[in-house]
């Protein structure tokens, strides 16, 4: 009688989330009440994934949790070991020295009745001590809160309301002593200090404003100062001193002017790329024109892309020598491919070449990854993954 209703209420389980595109195929069930099954989660026409569970019936109630991870969005601290594991299971950390993977309990779960999410997730924020994840919670298709998960102690705090809802993009950036998150709400950028909240002196939001900004264009440096470009001016600043340049916001703004462009760029369709030691960025006008400039007075000429009506700009790595990578969508024949373009410095003069390979004949790529001492990067194709020497 007890496996009857077991059943029944694994089945009644089952059915309660079939809307939300996951199905579920049970393998096997003790005698005991135990069972593994699988998740069959299909979101678009080509993204399918699979998650193996394990569970129990335990004073009539089921419960499960995910043995198998299936990495949507990575965050890995080389120095720590320590790995974020994000899907649409939940949150998890992985010891890479330990070999042990932990659930993050505070972080909203499926085993635990959260919600599945059907749309791409809003990626989160882990701060580089690895002891606080910034990640967004949506209240509505538009709207989402921000809240602060402490990975050491386990909790959770709403820190931020009604910022936009950016499926696919990161929540925000910490800076790098880890007490600082800049965030976007309302084609705005703002800043969150955990010293000041800690300390019960945490200014109100519209007080914490650092510039109409996309957080995109937005970019901490090793020595800990927050850069960016707004209008035609790139702007630096200190964190520490964003408490009382708030204070007196009207008669200081945040940051000091160290560059200037020739034309504006814009708030929402334009991206900024940047490298501090190098002192050089890339500035993409309407994701078609892309163009390079340093800083310092120390190259000859500006390399330039003009793209074709069916490309798009898709994303960019700098180096700190000036040099870099970049990668730009194509639509041809109704399929998306990418294309890879080096930035290689010769005779003191950067230019933009289009990278090929035999290799990669006939395969379709799909991006590009960057080894830490950026000497080598790896292409990712239909035919497989390709590791490639810059020098070379």
């Amino acid at each position: 009688m007890k496996r009857n209703f077991f059943i029944s209420i694994f089945l009644l389980f089952f059915s309660i989330f079939l809307h939300s595109q996951i199905k579920f195929t049970p393998l096997s069930l003790t005698e005991d009440n135990n069972f593994l099954f699988f998740s069959n989660e299909n979101i678009g026409k080509n993204d399918s994934k699979r998650t193996l569970f394990y569970g129990k019936l335990v004073a009539d109630k089921v419960k499960f949790d995910a043995l198998s991870f299936f990495p949507e969005y990575l965050s890995y601290d080389e120095k720590s070991g320590t790995m974020f594991i994000q899907n649409r299971m939940g949150l998890y950390v992985c010891d890479m020295i330990k070999n042990r993977i932990k659930k993050i309990g505070s972080y909203p779960n499926f085993a635990d009745k959260a919600e599945y999410i059907i749309h791409r997730l809003q990626q989160i924020s882990v701060s580089p001590n690895n002891r606080y994840v910034a990640g967004k919670v949506a209240i509505s298709p538009t709207k989402s809160n921000i809240v602060l998960y402490d990975i050491l102690n386990d909790t959770s705090l709403e820190i931020i309301k009604d910022v936009e809802t950016t499926p696919g993009m990161k929540t925000g950036y910490w800076s790098l002593d880890s007490n600082y998150l800049i965030y976007q709400k309302n084609h705005s950028l703002y800043y969150f200090s955990l010293s000041d909240y800690k300390k019960n002196k945490l200014l109100a939001e519209e007080w914490r404003w650092i510039g109409n900004i996309n957080l995109k264009n937005a970019y901490w440096t090793k020595g800990n100062y927050l850069v960016w470009i707004e209008g035609n001016i790139i702007y630096r600043s200190d964190p520490n001193q964003f408490l009382y340049r708030s204070i007196y916001k009207n008669y200081l703004r945040q940051g000091e002017i160290i560059g200037k462009m020739p034309f504006s760029v814009d708030n929402a369709t334009d991206s900024f790329i940047y490298n501090d030691t190098s002192k050089k960025f890339v500035v993409v006008k309407d994701g078609a024109s892309i163009f390079y400039y340093s800083l310092n007075s120390d190259i000859t000429e500006n390399p330039y892309i003009q793209l074709n009506d069916n490309m798009r700009f898709d994303g960019c790595r700098l180096f700190n020598n000036g040099e870099g990578i970049l990668s730009v969508k194509v639509l041809q024949n109704g399929e998306i491919s990418t294309i890879i373009y080096l930035i290689k410095k010769s005779d003191n003069v950067f230019r933009f070449t289009e990278f090929t390979d035999d290799s990669l004949k006939d395969a379709k790529v799909s991006g590009f990854s960057v080894s830490s001492d950026e000497s080598q990067f790896v292409i990712n194709g239909s035919k497989g993954f390709y590791c490639y020497d810059f020098a070379t």
